[in-house]
């Protein structure tokens, strides 16, 4: 997607995906509540997804997803479902496995001229994934 005329794909969006609390879920619950916890976002990411878009475990308990042919609210509207849809799920595996409820923070970056190439929008998604981790998590922020 990144290599060559990116002007076939229309407003190409990054998401930087990150499982909140991770790392306490997994000491707390254990390592195979962990893995359910991954594969709950997973399948939220594939139910979610227009064909031609990309997803993938970026790694650890990171995920990012490419949208393409986006606006602004059409990328916030999709990671917001994301979101929610992975909270909901991850409340009933919060039952099952007896821990926390699973959320996550999003950071998005829409495709400009301060972009040279996917890594700059992706460290920028990073970074706006950080920033809604300090507001608090589990939402959605949009780097301007």
């Amino acid at each position: 997607i990144f290599n060559g005329d990116m002007s076939k794909y229309g407003q190409i969006a990054v998401g930087f995906i990150d499982i909140d609390n991770f790392k306490q879920l997994n000491d707390k619950c254990g390592h195979q509540a962990g893995d359910d916890v991954l594969k709950v976002v997973a399948d939220v990411l594939r139910s979610l997804t227009r064909p031609g878009d990309c997803i993938g475990r970026y790694g650890g308990e990171e995920f990012l997803f490419i949208h393409l042919n986006t606006t602004i609210d059409g990328v916030t509207g999709y990671a917001e479902r994301i979101r929610a849809e992975v909270e909901r799920r991850g409340q009933v595996l919060g039952q099952r496995i007896k821990c926390d409820a699973l959320t996550i923070s999003i950071g998005i970056v829409m495709h400009n001229s301060q972009y040279s190439n996917y890594y700059d929008m992706i460290d920028a998604a990073d970074k706006a994934m950080y920033q809604a981790k300090s507001k608090g998590r589990n939402r959605v922020i949009l780097k301007e």
